[in-house]
This record gives structure tokens, C-alpha cells and sequence, in this order.
């Protein structure tokens, strides 16, 4: 069952949540985020190095190949493992704190002076750097005028 919205003006602004589950979901995702992203690094690392300064010929032994000579064989292709490792890395923490966003619109809801929902402004969501998982709400004024530069030329 969803809540109903809590109503906030700027007067109730600045307005502090502590553990808020969102929080600690997020900072998860970024720190798993920064994790796939350092792998990817050593990873890509691995693969050009190997491909500039490796061997132009190997010899493998009739056991198979050692994983040494396994990254010597295929350098292409773990330069590009690493460079996806690395792409997906910077996806995973740069949505990270999408999931506070979230809770603050399903949560809160920004009203003028008059009780309407207001249209000048935001709420902006900061967590805390401390470790309580807290969430400090900011007002945010938004400019809605159209921009008088680009409204006299045609279309």
C-alpha cells in the first residue's frame, strides 16, 4: 500500500530524514558500481598492455595453455571484456542515487504558500556523507520563464 505524498514548503526546508532505506540501497549500488569498474580497469589494462608489448608468436604445450599464455593468446578480446567491465561499471554508480530521487518524489511533495503544488521550485535530495544513511531535503528555486534570446527567433 503506497502512502500519501507529505506535503513540505520551503519553510520546512532544509529537512532532515535519517535511515532511509533508499540510502543504503544506493550507496550499495555505487560502491558495487566503483567495484566492476576498478576490474574492468585491470582487466582493459591487462589486454592493451598484452597487445602492445606482447609476444609476436607463442608456442603452447599439449596440455593446453597456462592462463599466462591464455592472456597472451587472446588480447583482443580481453581488452574488450575489460572495456565493457569498465562501461557497465560507470552505469551502475552513475544511477546509483536514482533510486533517492525516486523515494523523495514518491514520498514528498513540494507546496507554495497557498497549499498548491509548487511550479517555481524542487525538492533536491543530498544524502549524508555520514554513515546514518540520512537524506537532507533542499529547496531548489527553477527558473520556468522561456529563455527571450530564443523566443524571437523563427521557427
Amino acid at each position: 500500500m503506497q502512502n500519501k505524498p507529505r506535503k513540505v514548503t520551503q519553510k520546512d526546508l532544509p529537512l532532515t530524514i535519517k535511515n532511509v532505506s533508499a540510502v543504503k540501497k544506493a550507496t550499495i549500488q555505487e560502491y558495487v558500481g566503483y567495484a566492476i569498474l576498478g576490474i574492468g580497469g585491470v582487466v582493459l589494462l591487462t589486454g592493451i598492455l598484452t597487445l602492445l608489448f606482447g609476444p609476436s608468436s607463442l608456442r603452447i604445450g599439449l596440455g593446453g595453455p597456462t592462463f599466462t599464455e591464455f592472456i597472451l593468446l587472446y588480447p583482443g578480446p580481453i581488452a574488450s571484456i575489460g572495456f565493457f567491465l569498465v562501461f557497465a561499471g560507470s552505469q551502475v554508480s552513475s544511477h546509483a542515487f536514482d533510486r533517492v530521487q525516486q523515494y523523495v518524489e514518491d514520498n514528498y511533495i513540494l507546496h507554495d504558500e497557498y497549499n498548491k503544488p509548487a511550479t517555481d521550485a524542487i525538492i533536491a535530495a543530498a544524502p549524508s556523507p555520514k554513515s546514518d544513511n540520512s537524506l537532507t531535503l533542499h529547496y531548489l528555486a527553477v527558473d520556468n520563464k522561456p529563455d527571450t534570446a530564443n523566443a524571437n527567433q523563427p521557427a
